[in-house]
């Protein structure tokens, strides 16, 4: 009888055990983005580190085919504002590891333009 009765537990306890984990999971991976645009824009990205840490990180376009990038590891997430002036267009390609999905409607490539002046925000 005592021995059905620990079957029972340590079964219970490895079934609760393996779910556990999907219940949990966390975003996690490596990120860069490269931005790339003519004229004086502005990418201000606020990043989320797998230990909970914040990390903020700006790149500025000056003048003709700006390309900037950022790369960064063991990310949760994050989002970034793009500050686009008057006859830019914005280029964002993005490239991630892991679970940190593509923030745009474009999966392959992960990529997406921003023409309409002001800010814009996307968040992965």
């Amino acid at each position: 009888m005592i021995r059905k009765a620990l079957t029972v537990t340590v079964a219970a306890l490895v079934l609760g055990a393996a779910s556990t984990p999907a219940l949990t999971m966390e975003r996690k991976g490596n990120l860069a983005v490269q931005f790339a645009g003519e004229r004086n824009w502005v990418a201000d990205c606020t990043v989320t580190k797998s230990d909970g840490k914040e990390l903020k990180v700006s790149r500025r376009g000056r003048g003709n085919r700006s390309v900037k990038s950022i790369g960064i590891r063991a990310i949760s997430g994050g989002s970034c504002t793009l500050t686009v002036p008057e006859g830019t267009t914005l280029k964002v390609s993005f490239n991630s590891t892991g679970t940190i999905p593509c923030p745009f409607d474009s999966n392959d490539p992960c990529v997406d333009y921003f023409m309409k002046p002001g800010a814009h925000t996307f968040s992965f």
